[in-house]
């Protein structure tokens, strides 16, 4: 069975406050929460689904290897690059 986080939880496993992880979820940026039971008050987000999101955010932002932040002249916009 899926394990469900509830919203401190979850605010305090992403960093994020609610209503920036509320914004994020309606910009299409961040797991959609779930409704628990029938009344609709209560939502939480399956773990699952938010520690995929994390990991997606640590490839992001996490540099590729052997990227010492160089400039190669690959971001001219000319296209002409460094010549030297």
């Amino acid at each position: 069975m899926d394990k469900i986080i509830r919203r401190k939880a979850l605010c305090e496993l992403v960093g994020l406050s609610y209503s920036s992880v509320y914004r994020r979820v309606r910009r299409g940026q961040f797991p959609a929460p779930i409704v628990l039971g029938s009344c609709g008050q209560a939502i939480g987000w399956f773990e699952y689904e938010v520690l995929e999101w994390l990991r997606a955010q640590r490839r992001v932002a996490l540099p590729r290897p052997g990227d010492d932040g160089a400039d190669n002249g690959e971001d001219n916009q000319d296209g002409e690059g460094d010549r030297g």
